[in-house]
């Protein structure tokens, strides 16, 4: 690609990339319920004000089932005038965690239960029925209020599905209504007598959403409910269940299982001393140069040779001396025009021998330089000398 299509390429990734994150994204109005929720029909604003509500008495949230959770030891069973609460848009409780529910109830606590749709069995045990109001898409407006007392609450629903509410019966005591679309009160809110204690039946779950509390014109109807409700502790169901001690990671069921955990753990050390014993930069194996013969040495020992076969020594003499020479010169970068007491001192410093042997080497040096030998005697001596200097 060229250098021109790259800077148009990133510019139409630039743009791309500003007009998908400036774009509103759309509210998600699913009735969820979430007590730590910020979407539209999560329960947070009325989560963070339950202990204003209650005089500042503790507030528990169940993240399990009930029977789970009163087997697990969390749910005080000596305490009475406790509350449980659950708003959720489908009460749906199993019949084991209910039977509890109920026991918890009938040793005088109260539980307030808002939904819109509930399971058989619970209404078949509490003797109630639950009926639908088809108001169409386009009509929104809802009015609630009480039998014994002028509090109301008129609002837009939110949600597509009809409105539900409860069959008359003398089996319970009718608190609440709401106006159907026939302009005809319908029973909306319910109190049922268990032993001891209490349960509240409500049909309207939207109300105590975020989006309804925030449009809300005046909150009466809310404390009017609540104020059904004895100040004690409160028990909130949570509708997403999870275990707060357990990690929000994906690894979190693993981590909850001891053969997954260290299996999980091992898998980890494995890896690691894989990546120890094999982190080392791997490349192809580099093959063994010889470093290069000095050939100025091998010529010289060649000639030697071959000096020698014919002795002439004489002529080995002067090669070993100009060899000596232009050794000095390119290691210890002196001139050896004139071979004086000043070179040798020099020469003596720089190369570590004995001042002695060094003035010995350059007087025989510089005497054998004007003679001519015949015999291999004057030879040995000079390369005795020229070997003790190189070895120092």
């Amino acid at each position: 690609m060229s250098k021109r299509g790259k800077i148009i390429a990133t510019i139409v990734v630039l743009l791309a990339i500003f007009i998908v994150s400036s774009g509103d994204e759309p509210l998600d109005w699913t009735p969820e319920y979430n007590e730590t929720g910020v979407k539209p029909l999560d329960l947070k604003i009325f989560f963070d004000e339950l202990p204003a509500l209650f005089g500042d008495q503790p507030v528990r949230k169940v993240y399990t089932t009930f029977y789970e959770y009163k087997k697990e030891g969390f749910l005080d069973t000596l305490q009475t005038g406790q509350n449980y609460i659950n708003i959720s848009d489908k009460f749906a409780m199993d019949k084991v965690s209910f039977n509890d529910l109920l026991n918890f109830i009938g040793e005088g606590n109260t539980a307030f239960i808002s939904a819109r749709n509930f399971p058989s069995f619970l209404k078949d045990t509490l003797k109630f029925k639950i009926s639908y109001d088809p108001i169409p898409v386009t009509v929104r407006k809802n009015e609630l209020g009480y039998y014994h007392t002028s509090a109301k609450l008129n609002y837009e629903s939110k949600l597509k599905e009809n409105v539900s509410f409860i069959k008359d019966s003398t089996t319970f005591k009718k608190l609440g209504y709401m106006i159907d679309r026939k302009d005809k009160k319908q029973i909306d809110l319910i109190a049922i007598p268990f032993q001891k204690g209490l349960i509240y039946i409500h049909t309207h779950p939207e109300i105590f959403s975020n989006y309804q509390l925030m449009e809300a014109k005046n909150t009466d109807y809310i404390n009017t409910l609540i104020s059904y409700l004895p100040e004690g502790p409160v028990y909130f169901n949570r509708n997403i269940k999870q275990d707060p001690n357990l990690s929000n990671s994906p690894l979190r069921y693993i981590l909850s299982q001891p053969a997954l955990k260290w299996a999980w753990y091992l898998g980890l050390i494995g890896i690691g001393l894989f990546m120890y014993f094999n982190g080392k930069r791997r490349q192809r194996v580099i093959p063994e140069i010889q470093p290069k013969s000095n050939t100025t040495t091998e010529f010289v020992k060649t000639m030697s040779n071959l000096y020698l076969e014919t002795e002439e020594y004489n002529n080995i003499i002067q090669k070993e001396i100009t060899y000596f020479l232009e050794h000095v010169r390119n290691k210890y970068y002196l001139t050896t025009e004139n071979l004086d007491e000043k070179f040798i001192k020099k020469l003596a410093l720089k190369s570590g021998n004995d001042i002695e042997e060094v003035r010995s080497l350059v007087i025989m040096i510089s005497k054998m330089r004007d003679l001519k030998f015949t015999t291999k005697t004057p030879l040995i001596n000079l390369h005795k000398k020229i070997e003790a200097f190189y070895k120092k």
